[in-house]
């Protein structure tokens, strides 16, 4: 069965496994109508605005961000010994996983979320500006993809709540 994405408009989309193995995540974000957190979220946009007004700057500007950026890109880390040990064991385990508890419409796991996990791990390091794929890199890459992996593979991801699916279950 192919995991099935709901919208509001009732309108279903079929994402399946092949295309969703594509992807280094996969989240679902979902805009629900709740007074209070739009009250909140609201008053401080508002706020964010009026103080550009009043304030120059803030902790980082936006030319030092356009600057770290540019010299992120041209980071290309090399992966250390002990990465490549922890990359093969998250890959390894994510398979464990994957196979011991098979769920109807998941992708599984193949050589596609290693290359990822090194891709994701390879963006942390870029984000500290490190030149060296650490181990600790490739473990918060590994919680990042097993959290995507583990919410994508569900069997429907029903974005209107309040409509029942097939099998009457809530996300």
């Amino acid at each position: 069965r192919i995991p099935v994405l709901i919208f509001r408009t009732t309108v279903i989309l079929p994402i399946p496994p092949p295309i969703m193995s594509r992807f280094d995540l996969m989240f679902v974000i979902q805009d629900i109508h709740d007074p209070t957190t739009d009250n909140k979220v609201a008053e401080h946009i508002i706020g964010l605005h009026r103080r550009k007004e009043t304030t120059v700057g803030g902790p980082l500007s936006q030319l030092d961000l356009q600057r770290y950026i540019r010299t992120a890109r041209l980071i290309m880390p090399k992966v250390a010994p002990q990465a490549q040990e922890t990359l093969v064991r998250c890959y390894k385990k994510l398979r464990e996983d994957r196979h011991g508890s098979f769920v109807r419409g998941s992708a599984g796991v193949t050589v596609r979320q290693l290359e990822s996990l090194l891709r994701l791990s390879e963006a942390i390091a870029r984000v500290h500006l490190d030149e060296t794929v650490r181990p600790e890199y490739v473990t918060t890459a590994f919680e990042l993809q097993l959290n995507s992996l583990r919410r994508a593979e569900r069997e429907n991801i029903d974005l209107a709540p309040d409509i029942a699916d097939d099998a009457g279950e809530a996300p």
